[in-house]
């Protein structure tokens, strides 16, 4: 934020505006996160010298800071190091959330006894493996796959359809064979080659890496983490009463359109991966989309998603057994696996969907980014391969304005503009709706019949859940507790890649019930009006 504040005070309302230039507050704030007790020695850990680059950086980085898995030395994490089998052993007992209580009720054992028994409690391994296998040498993929599938409390498979269509496929333990199936079938293990499974080659530990992060959504709640998507709105200086200056408070609103306010200080700094380089706040930019891990109501990680999203036209193939990955064919005849998280956003025919709604066969359009899917909006087949039924091109986004029959959008921050004809049916709630009725604001999903012309068959004007659809920062100049009105003094707005002005003067309307917050403290108008005239405020 521009600016020193005179107080190191910033006011932050959540505002819903209702068009034009006057709002209605009627929202709920979402608390401050600070960043996590122990922010300053993670990020030293996490300063490895030679995963940068590595294809599996990222999974590393998560996996470290979640404490699944450690370096080996000060700087360094060797990704292309064997993983030893008790090191496989330690990770699965954290993602079951089982070592602490562990080591507490086994003081008196030997770790390597202690690891083991607590393995064979827990229906990881059985008395056979623990006294045959050497610990300490490195794990073979099919050891690591069964143990894997036990931790999940995934049964095994009856039947070796996927392990079959390896060539040596024979390699495979019976004793494993249930377990390394029922991985394949989720799409966790994959070959490592065509044709080749290497069931009997050790493991990697980048590779445990990505195979602990591709299943993480199932172990997360276990350790008590919560993960989310968003993006930076901005940051500024902060000061909490008593408790000194030094501080900085990032603006977050998330894929649903909650405002979060992350805190970062000297001795609780923000740990911040961005493009493989791990850092602090200083890291973060107005505009970032990021990647976010909450540890209870700490913040434990901030992940900065560099590649732009990719608009994927085609069709659905298969879908995981936990529903956590789909394989996907595009219009070009090239397939590829992407990953549902909580926050994809699902629609089928225009009307919001769960995952279960979704089959094999069935044409779509996804948002991607790094191999995850943002949005996929799908709709019923019609006909075979990849025939492309009307409506089913799509592009979503925020409408900016209306000049004559051309309208133009927000989308992935750029403005786009569309022309509308008399034959471009607009609805809103499901009632019909005139190009006038497009309000500055609405968030609107336009779908085509052709692959390559801008003018849409529909557009659907979201009428679903409140989310924020504008933000806006200024200078506060006038609260008025009885009229119920504010005024902003060189107001800006958030184009989702940066500030632009929007007026020198803005008046926002104060609902009952409008909450009103300062550093995590609730206001009233009153109190607003009182103690804060001069301040900057954000509005969303």
């Amino acid at each position: 934020m521009t600016g020193k504040l005179k107080k190191g005070i910033t006011v932050v309302l959540l505002v819903f505006l209702l068009g034009g230039m006057v709002g209605t507050v009627r929202g709920a704030y979402s608390p401050l996160y600070p960043a996590i007790p122990h922010g300053a020695s993670l990020k030293d850990r996490l300063g490895f010298n030679d995963v940068a680059g590595h294809w599996a950086q990222g999974a590393i980085v998560r996996q470290v800071a979640l404490g699944i898995l450690e370096g080996r030395g000060a700087k360094s994490f060797s990704p292309e190091g064997a993983v030893t089998r008790m090191e496989v052993l330690q990770a699965l007992l954290r993602i079951m959330g089982l070592e602490a209580g562990m080591l507490q009720r086994f003081p008196a054992l030997d770790r390597t006894e202690a690891y083991l028994l607590a393995a064979q409690q827990a229906g990881l391994i059985g008395p056979g493996e623990a006294a045959e296998l050497n610990w300490q040498e490195g794990a073979r993929r099919q050891e690591v796959a069964a143990w894997l599938v036990r931790a999940l409390g995934v049964p095994p498979a009856a039947t070796a359809y996927h392990v079959r269509s390896f060539q040596d496929w024979p390699q495979v333990a019976g004793q494993y064979l249930g377990e390394v199936e029922a991985l394949l079938a989720r799409g966790n293990l994959r070959g490592v080659s065509p044709g080749l499974l290497a069931p009997n080659r050790v493991m990697k530990r980048g590779e445990l890496a990505t195979l602990l992060d591709s299943v993480a959504d199932e172990y997360l709640p276990t350790l008590g983490v919560t993960a989310g998507q968003g993006r930076v709105i901005d940051s500024e200086g902060y000061s909490s009463y008593g408790q000194g200056w030094g501080g900085r408070l990032y603006h977050i609103v998330t894929a649903e359109g909650t405002l979060l306010q992350f805190l970062s200080d000297s001795a609780q700094p923000l740990v911040v991966n961005r493009g493989g380089r791990v850092g602090g706040g200083e890291l973060l930019q107005a505009g970032d989309q990021i990647r976010f891990y909450l540890a209870g109501d700490r913040v434990l990680l901030v992940e900065v998603l560099t590649s732009p999203s990719l608009l994927v036209q085609g069709r659905i193939e298969a879908i995981g057994p936990a529903r956590t990955w789909l394989d996907f064919t595009t219009l070009q005849g090239q397939r590829s696996r992407f990953y549902i998280g909580p926050g994809t956003e699902l629609s089928v025919n225009g009307s919001p969907a769960r995952v279960e709604d979704l089959f094999p066969g069935q044409e779509a359009n996804l948002e991607v980014q790094e191999g995850s899917i943002l949005a996929l909006a799908a709709y019923l087949p019609e006909g075979q391969g990849g025939y492309l039924a009307p409506g089913a091109r799509v592009r979503a986004g925020q409408v900016q304005g209306l000049e004559g029959d051309t309208l133009f959008i927000l989308r992935e921050g750029r403005e786009e503009a569309y022309q509308l004809d008399p034959g471009t049916v607009i609805l809103r709630a499901g009632t019909r709706q005139q190009a006038g009725d497009l309000r500055p604001g609405d968030m609107v999903t336009l779908y085509f019949n052709d692959l390559e012309g801008n003018i849409p068959a529909r557009v659907l004007v979201d009428g679903g859940r409140q989310r924020v659809r504008e933000i806006y920062r200024g200078t506060i100049t006038l609260v008025s507790p009885y009229s119920r009105e504010m005024v902003l003094a060189r107001a800006e707005r958030f184009n989702m890649a940066g500030w632009e002005p929007v007026a020198p003067s803005l008046r926002l309307e104060l609902a009952p019930g409008v909450e009103i917050y300062t550093g995590g403290q609730r206001l009233s108008p009153g109190e607003l009006a009182a103690g804060f005239i001069g301040e900057e405020v954000y509005v969303a």
